[in-house]
């Protein structure tokens, strides 16, 4: 299962979704300024957690005996210097078909989903939402365009 975190979540407690073995994807949305140690202890069947570059307070126990999880988030977000040793980091935000580089082909694969064309496995998801709103939009794929011309 996927968990999209919103609206007015400027903090996930301490093992908010501590042991939750179903879940495999987590988007955190750009409100979500601080994440609590623990918060995803042993949650041995999370793959990918798109982090924003708003959040801003991280513990490095976050993902503790996580074992697979792979974060993605922006090369100079706190995430990144924080999490970097601890946890598998991708910096290909907007990699939605997972070949390990953002391309025109990503913007359009993301154009797809969002038209209901095809659908999203839930690692590809967590890579799709380049704006970092939690939700998957239009607006995804123009960022994608944008990262691809340079422009970001």
């Amino acid at each position: 299962s996927i968990a999209f975190v919103d609206g007015d979540s400027l903090l996930i407690d301490y093992g908010a979704f501590a042991q939750c073995s179903s879940l495999e994807s987590v988007l955190l949305s750009s409100n979500v300024h601080a994440v609590g140690s623990d918060t995803f202890f042993e949650c041995n069947n999370l793959q990918y957690v798109n982090v924003s570059e708003d959040t801003i307070g991280i513990s490095a126990n976050t993902f503790a005996q996580c074992n697979n999880v792979t974060v993605i988030c922006k090369e100079d977000s706190f995430a990144n210097s924080t999490l970097l040793g601890k946890v598998n980091i991708s910096n290909n935000v907007g990699d939605s078909n997972l070949d390990g580089e953002v391309s025109v082909v990503d913007a359009t694969l993301i154009q797809r989903y969002v038209a209901g064309i095809t659908q999203p496995s839930n690692q590809s998801l967590a890579f799709c939402d380049a704006n970092f709103d939690a939700n998957v939009s239009i607006i995804d794929a123009t960022c994608v365009q944008r990262i691809v011309a340079k422009l970001d």
